[in-house]
């Protein structure tokens, strides 16, 4: 029985985690660490056209951020560590 990965959008997540940049992560290194990673997204066609869609959908749903527009680095968007914290 094959092991299933994870979705594109908690592999990008890993790898932002796993990079540690300040400001967020590149693309270009996002792509680099799961290529790395996940050898079997080589062999798919279409992996990249799909990693920069889950990162579109992912920013769309408050997920990730851009630190300053959609050509720059992606990051995590923080979660208040109280509930009632004012964001």
């Amino acid at each position: 029985m094959s092991k299933r990965r994870p979705t594109f959008e908690k592999m990008i997540e890993e790898a932002i985690l796993t990079l540690n940049e300040r400001r967020g992560s590149s693309r270009q290194a996002i792509k680099k660490y799961l290529f790395d990673t996940y050898e079997e997204l080589n062999n798919i066609p279409g992996t990249i056209t799909r990693i920069n869609t889950a990162i579109r959908n992912g920013v769309a749903n408050g997920k990730f951020k851009y630190s300053k527009g959609p050509a720059s680095r992606i990051g995590l968007v923080q979660k208040p560590k109280h509930p009632w914290q004012w964001q």
